[in-house]
């Protein structure tokens, strides 16, 4: 949808990438004569085409910032026998967007960095955490 509605940053991709071409007949069907539609993913993930065209009209009109998922932002979708296409397409689709740009990037934001699950900003009194953090005043 992002190639044949526009909705990607066609500069960027022009500079800024290798073979985008190549993938675009791949996913226009031109490669192997199958378009990788909305209605052919939803054959594939049984996921409604309704909701990927919804998705990607949301993604391809904003800036987004995609992350890996999973526990502590390991990429649990990786971790099957295709998963290496699942990640490689985050990368294609966030160069569509101009990866790099304010607001455009990817990645685990939590990963590697130091999280103090005791801070709290001047003036709490206490945190609200679903029942899981005790009362602390601040010192």
């Amino acid at each position: 949808m992002w190639i044949t509605e526009g909705l990607y940053d066609k500069d960027y991709v022009a500079k800024r990438t290798v073979g985008f071409e190549k993938w675009k007949d791949y996913i226009l069907g031109k490669e192997d004569g199958i378009p990788k539609t909305p209605e052919w993913q939803e054959g594939e993930s049984g996921i409604p085409a309704k909701d990927v065209r919804a998705l990607a009209r949301d993604w391809g009109t904003k800036r987004t910032h995609l992350a890996a998922g999973g526990i502590i932002g390991f990429g649990s979708a990786c971790r099957c026998a295709t998963g290496n296409e699942w990640a490689r397409s985050m990368v294609c689709l966030m160069a569509m967007q101009g990866m790099g740009k304010p607001g455009v990037n990817m990645g685990g934001m939590q990963q590697g960095t130091p999280v103090d699950h005791h801070f709290f900003f001047q003036g709490m009194r206490r945190a609200v955490c679903q029942g899981t953090c005790r009362e602390r005043p601040w010192p």
